[in-house]
């Protein structure tokens, strides 16, 4: 009994705590987003993944002293934090040409920080993803991803189907001739 009681005091107390450090930074905290894409450079018509990874700003007023070392950069004097957030982005593709794709992208069931998307490449060149909701930021998250014609298939996968074909075409005329050559009565003419 002691125990539990102990226990949920320090599960209060731990909630507590993030609650109030929550609340302190609450002025200061804002979203960012970081966009990355996988394969890094894509192959026309082969689908790419996208991510979208958002983070919490928390400002050195609210978290003392801050070394940002993390894998996403961050504005100087800022730490980020996984922060999960439902929000309705919308995911934008510029190709070289001028033309646009949009990119549906949805919350990963599993990780509230974590939006996913699809896309294949119609064309090759440069393309910029972006997220026009943050248009006109001084940050304004977008990536340019290269993306690479499809080489052509080696001609030997061709070639090795015709040659197994031809190895089973002989083998199966030279089958047929030695059964044709059996089933023949012998014509020896001394037997007369």
């Amino acid at each position: 009994m002691r125990r539990r009681r102990v226990t949920k005091f320090g599960s209060l107390l731990i909630t507590g705590i993030v609650a109030s450090a929550v609340a302190a930074g609450g002025a200061s905290a804002a979203m960012w987003v970081a966009l990355t894409s996988s394969p890094e450079r894509p192959t026309v018509g082969e689908p790419a993944e996208v991510l979208i990874r958002t983070f919490a700003t928390f400002g050195s007023d609210s978290l003392g002293e801050i070394i940002n070392d993390g894998p996403v950069p961050a504005p100087s004097g800022f730490a980020l934090v996984l922060w999960g957030v439902d929000y309705p982005f919308e995911l934008v593709a510029q190709g070289p040409r001028g033309e646009s794709l949009s990119i549906e992208v949805r919350r990963d069931h599993a990780d509230a920080s974590l939006y996913r998307g699809e896309v294949a490449f119609p064309s090759p060149g440069a393309w910029t993803l972006q997220l026009p909701q943050f248009a006109g930021s001084a940050d304004t998250p977008a990536i340019t991803l290269v993306v690479d014609v499809a080489e052509a298939a080696p001609p030997w996968g061709d070639i090795a189907l015709l040659a197994v074909a031809a190895a089973l075409g002989a083998v199966a005329t030279a089958a047929t001739i030695e059964l044709l050559r059996r089933s023949r009565p012998s014509r020896d003419i001394r037997a007369r």
